[in-house]
């Protein structure tokens, strides 16, 4: 019986031995994946809270990260990163990651940020990493793109959910307007809002892009002034603008930017029961600028437009003008409008097969 009392005594010691390395190498691991972890985050410019490591589940989460990069602000309540790749980076020296999930993300992009670049340029390491992501995940976060920390100058997307998919970042990408490349993103956004100029916003509803269909629902150019108080702000005569659009879909659509110039693309548009009203006050003085025709204006937008086909269908149009004085303005209207309209694009002008827009 002692014998076998011994076996079990030895046998117990032996468990508290293994379980007792199995702690501290745990431990060990986890502090090594840690600082190094915090390494790759100093080197990349990114600061935070605290940082926990979960062996057993494979990922780690940052609290409270703050990061630029290029022109970009971001700030989030944490950050989850799943399995990140080691054999990967002591191969190449390259980061990659499996997954990152972003948790309520601010993502602030602004062209002023730019300017300051000397100014901070001493006060961290330059990006030098090579960074992949197979899958990004942003959730319950927005974007904000403005020449300053203001949302009436810019555009504002909420972020319910985003996927961006084959991330890399790299100290080239940086120098872009979005600071990564990437093979395919999805967005789902319940709120969208873009200050076209002083006197109109553009709103949407939501907003879904899934596997290159975007799809736009309740999209609306407001005014931002009743039509007596618009009149009184013009110095000349000006247009007034009111657009509704149930559902937009653009299907093949494609973004991207190059240099500073927003680039869009669909193969075709559909426009369902758009109603759209404009009014002018023809009593102000006439506005004797040039005011060009839509090819010129098409021309020189600053954004790259490639739309394959364009079709409007049951929309209306109404036009309205203020000439007498005391009396309601004089209307025209458009109904149950079908439109097509073909190849508008400003991409390759200088081409000699460029296509006429039908």
């Amino acid at each position: 019986m002692e014998k076998k009392y011994k076996i079990l005594l030895y046998a117990f010691i032996g468990l508290i031995v293994l379980f007792g390395i199995a702690f501290f190498a745990n431990n060990f691991a986890k502090h090594k994946i840690k600082e190094g972890i915090k390494k790759e985050l100093v080197n990349s410019n990114v600061d935070y809270e605290d940082i926990t490591v979960d062996l057993i589940g494979g990922s780690s989460k940052i609290t409270n990260p703050k990061l630029k990069l290029g022109s970009a602000n971001i700030s989030s309540q944490e950050i989850r990163v799943i399995d990140l790749d080691y054999k990967e980076y002591f191969s190449t020296k390259k980061i990659v990651f499996d997954r990152i999930v972003f948790k309520k993300p601010r993502i602030h992009i602004t062209k002023s940020d730019t300017l300051n670049k000397t100014k901070n340029e001493n006060s961290k390491k330059e990006f030098e990493e090579d960074i992949k992501i197979r899958h990004l995940v942003i959730q319950d976060g927005y974007l904000k793109i403005s020449d300053n920390d203001t949302v009436k100058d810019g555009l504002y997307v909420s972020l319910k959910n985003m996927d961006i998919y084959n991330l890399h970042i790299t100290e080239e990408s940086l120098k872009n307007k979005v600071p990564f490349n990437f093979s395919e993103v999805s967005i789902n956004s319940d709120s969208l809002y873009y200050a076209l100029d002083s006197e109109h916003d553009l709103h949407a509803n939501k907003l879904k892009l899934k596997k290159s269909v975007l799809t736009i629902s309740d999209l609306r150019i407001l005014p931002k002034y009743s039509k007596t108080e618009f009149d009184k702000r013009q110095k000349i005569e000006h247009d007034r603008f009111e657009l509704s659009i149930p559902q937009i879909k653009m299907k093949d659509f494609a973004w991207g930017f190059n240099g500073d110039k927003l680039h869009l693309e669909s193969a075709k548009t559909s426009i369902e029961n758009a109603e759209f009203h404009i009014y002018r006050n023809k009593l102000l003085p006439d506005d004797n600028s040039i005011k060009p025709l839509y090819s010129r204006k098409l021309r020189e937008i600053g954004t790259k437009l490639k739309f394959d086909k364009i079709q409007i269908v049951n929309s209306s149009l109404s036009y309205e003008e203020k000439s007498v004085t005391g009396k309601p303005p004089g209307k025209v209207l458009f109904s149950d409008m079908d439109v097509t309209i073909q190849n508008v694009t400003n991409l390759n002008m200088e081409s000699d097969n460029f296509p006429l827009t039908p």
